[in-house]
């Protein structure tokens, strides 16, 4: 389905600022040394108007700047350093443009080549990056040489003043950023983790029930059973290639996660659809796709927060405001070359859950989980204001807030909209997915209600699990809430 025209606009009017900041700047820098080389040529003019008298204008017509005066040394070496600098900055304005533009022009060509070939996109990605964080290094360390030249000109041919320790400072700032920046993004190398706060790990030992229905499922869809299986608190469920990290020590391999409060609201048959549509993502690769893309958009996107956070700490730091416009052009292009793919990569995963279980498991059980989602926020939301002493345990609030949502007549026009969440991809609204199914959202929700039998009964230990991660939940948002009171970072999530 294609974009609406208010999206259209949206992106247009972000890509037309983002090109003019990229061209902006070059022209400020082209500005400044044209204005310097045209003070310094009056100045030129008039001291030999005022030294030559009636033969000035035979000089001047044969030398009509200061730059031709000092090409045949007529001028002392402090004024044609001056004049110098005014002409490196003007060149340096115009050779950063042109970079910047040819840089843009490569990426959104590779990006349309990742379109029209997915299976290219995750080393194409990586070549842009690359190219891009090197790219943004040169032009970091050129702009900041720029920028530090201007601050010390300027004051000084119009107002005989001198910022050289400005201009230093300007010159270290800027280009120390740059070439963090550049080094943050090439670390797309780097296995990609992902943090679970508030989640455990089941063995079949712990849950026999459970990991009998996924061995049933994965040898259904074709692949093999994860290596592990995960309960968390937050209603989302996915399945990664990548370590995570648990309170009680990171899990390797192939990991399913499943949501805990969820299974309280999800039949038997609406688990065994989700978990099919998760294991799909295996048996077609899609994991390890999101396990090679993934690490290099977070490099962008970590040296993108760099760069934005060092600008906003220290204003020395604004020669290298162009490059946070290169990043973004290339992780926005890229992101959107993955959206098609990423779409056709969900809907076929809920075509198989649909064949396993029936389209109407898959259906209900994703509107249960836009509606939880938005329960979890406003749960969460109530323990960081404090206004949560006396919520009953996450799986009985989030049941109690699907239930009463479910029991309206029509769905709220905010479900239609729900995006499921996932640590390192993007999935479709629920209105696409429901019509890819071949239903309409508001058929599902006269048929979606909380089961007589949740699925929550196949892990035996369900109430206490639920206790621990439920403590755990309240005790880190107490001290975010508390650390938000004293001004002070809140501490990381322990076992």
């Amino acid at each position: 389905m294609s974009a609406s025209p208010q999206a259209n606009a949206e992106a247009g009017g972000s890509e037309c600022a983002l090109w003019l900041l990229v061209v902006l700047v070059p022209v400020l820098f082209w500005l400044s040394g044209a204005c310097v080389n045209h003070h310094l040529n009056g100045q030129y003019q008039d001291a030999v108007r005022q030294r030559l008298g009636s033969k000035a204008a035979q000089v001047i017509r044969a030398y009509p700047t200061a730059q031709a005066a000092c090409a045949r040394q007529l001028l002392n070496e402090d004024w044609c350093m001056l004049v110098t600098l005014s002409t490196i900055v003007r060149r340096g304005g115009v050779i950063g443009g042109l970079v910047s533009i040819g840089l843009l022009v490569v990426v959104a060509n590779r990006a349309r080549h990742a379109q029209r070939d997915p299976t290219q996109l995750p080393r194409l990605f990586r070549q842009a990056v690359q190219l891009t964080s090197l790219t943004a290094a040169g032009l970091g360390l050129g702009y900041a040489v720029l920028f530090g030249i201007v601050v010390a000109l300027v004051p000084m041919v119009f107002f005989g003043l001198f910022f050289g320790r400005l201009a230093l400072g300007v010159l270290i700032v800027s280009g120390l950023a740059a070439l963090r920046a550049a080094k943050l993004a090439l670390t797309w190398g780097k296995p990609l983790s992902q943090r679970e706060p508030f989640a455990v790990a089941l063995s079949r030992v712990d849950a026999p029930a459970l990991w009998r229905l996924v061995d049933t499922v994965a040898q259904y869809v074709g692949t093999a059973a994860p290596d592990q299986l995960l309960l968390t608190l937050e209603p989302n469920c996915y399945a990664v290639e990548v370590p995570v990290q648990i309170p009680s020590g990171t899990v390797h391999g192939r990991t399913l996660c499943l949501s805990l409060p969820l299974l309280r609201v999800w039949s038997a048959d609406e688990l065994a659809a989700v978990i099919g549509h998760e294991l799909a993502h295996f048996h077609g690769a899609d994991t390890r796709y999101a396990r090679e893309f993934a690490p290099a958009l977070q490099g962008a996107l970590t040296a993108l927060g760099h760069l934005r956070q060092t600008i906003s700490r220290d204003v020395r730091a604004l020669a290298i405001l162009p490059c946070i416009p290169l990043f973004t052009f290339t992780a926005g292009h890229f992101v959107l070359a993955s959206a098609h793919y990423s779409r056709q990569r969900e809907l076929r995963a809920d075509a198989l859950a649909a064949q396993l279980a029936g389209a109407r498991a898959i259906a209900t059980a994703l509107v249960k989980v836009g509606v939880a989602a938005v329960a979890w926020e406003q749960y969460a939301g109530m323990l960081v204001t404090g206004k949560g002493e006396n919520l009953p345990p996450v799986s009985t609030a989030l049941a109690v807030c699907v239930a009463g949502e479910l029991s309206q007549p029509a769905p709220p026009a905010w479900v239609a909209a729900e995006h499921v969440g996932h640590p390192v991809d993007r999935h479709p609204p629920l209105s696409q997915r429901l019509q890819a199914l071949g239903l309409t959202l508001h058929e599902v929700w006269r048929q979606a209600s909380l089961p007589a039998q949740p699925a929550s009964l196949l892990v035996p230990a369900y109430p206490v699990i639920e206790h621990q991660l439920t403590t755990q939940l309240v005790q880190l948002l107490g001290l975010t809430r508390n650390a938000n009171a004293a001004g002070t970072p809140p501490p990381p999530p322990t076992a």
